[in-house]
């Protein structure tokens, strides 16, 4: 089971400045991707972008199409420019943020950092009516947390 500490953070969630998409195995199911973004605090045109995906569900295409999911909602809730730090080897992440044009620098040991405009929707791999379907509940959950 995730640690409290995990839950907690997964779980602050308002939507606005910390917005996530989560991807169950099953209606019930365990979660097995998580993709999010948290804005600057300083710049909140700017926001931090993050996923997980269960080693198991590695190389399905699920961190990609949650990526394209995210791009969505982040142009829905007017986010210009993500950044993402990682680890050097997390070569799977780093694989789908070069899609966007990600340029890489070295941070601390073993850390790359990367900033780069949300691209355009022309650039996400989602069927048209999935894309507006997800800008729809992206409105929809925004509103809910402003109101």
């Amino acid at each position: 089971a995730p640690s409290p500490a995990l839950m907690n953070y997964l779980f602050q969630v308002d939507y606005v400045d910390h917005f996530v998409w989560v991807l169950l195995d099953g209606t019930d199911g365990p979660v097995v991707a998580d993709v999010r973004f948290v804005r600057d605090l300083d710049d909140p045109a700017t926001a931090e972008i993050a996923f997980i995906v269960a080693d198991d569900y590695q190389g399905r295409g699920i961190g990609g199409f949650l990526m394209d999911a995210l791009i969505i909602s982040a142009r829905a809730g007017g986010v210009q420019r993500f950044t993402a730090r990682l680890l050097v080897d997390n070569l799977a992440m780093r694989h789908i943020l070069d899609r966007f044009g990600a340029e890489w620098e070295r941070d601390e040991p073993g850390v790359v950092v990367t900033k780069f405009d949300v691209p355009e929707p022309d650039q996400v791999r989602i069927d048209p009516a999935l894309a507006e379907d997800i800008r729809s509940v992206t409105r929809q959950v925004v509103r809910a947390s402003v109101g």
